[in-house]
């Protein structure tokens, strides 16, 4: 039995780049920093992601650059020439499964500032709604636990 399965948690590196094959098909490129080691030893290992179909338009509309994100995938080795004319090569992981984390400090997608608007917009009450008086205390003997 063969398993190609990588395991990531890092953050996004750049906003996602949404585009469409030519047979209809949504794919997601975004790029994750993954740091390793501590202090003088402490690295950061990039990888490329991209995902498909309906995750792909998921991560479009909600993952942002600084994003905590956690990608599990297959992953290959793809090498390809520099603008100098040396060789390079990158992680590439076809995701499967993408759970999002934590944004940045200030960050938040237009979701979410919708979300928060319709939050901070009050609500008039009409003078027949009465609000629901407030519930009686329990006494602890009542609890069934």
């Amino acid at each position: 039995m063969n398993v190609n399965k990588l395991f990531i948690i890092g953050r996004v590196g750049r906003d996602p780049e949404m585009r469409t094959t030519k047979e209809g098909k949504p794919v997601c490129n975004f790029s994750v920093a993954v740091e390793n080691g501590r202090g003088d030893q402490k690295a950061t290992e990039w990888f490329e992601v991209s995902c498909w179909n309906r995750l792909a338009e998921t991560m479009g509309e909600y993952l942002v650059k600084g994003q905590s994100v956690c990608v599990q995938g297959a992953v290959s080795l793809q090498t390809y020439q520099k603008r100098d004319g040396t060789n390079g090569a990158k992680l590439a992981i076809t995701a499967f499964s993408i759970d999002l984390g934590e944004k940045s400090k200030g960050q938040a997608s237009d979701h979410q500032q919708e979300q928060q608007a319709r939050s901070a917009t009050p609500i008039a009450r009409t003078p027949d709604k009465q609000a629901a008086p407030d519930p009686e205390p329990l006494d602890s003997d009542e609890l069934p636990f």
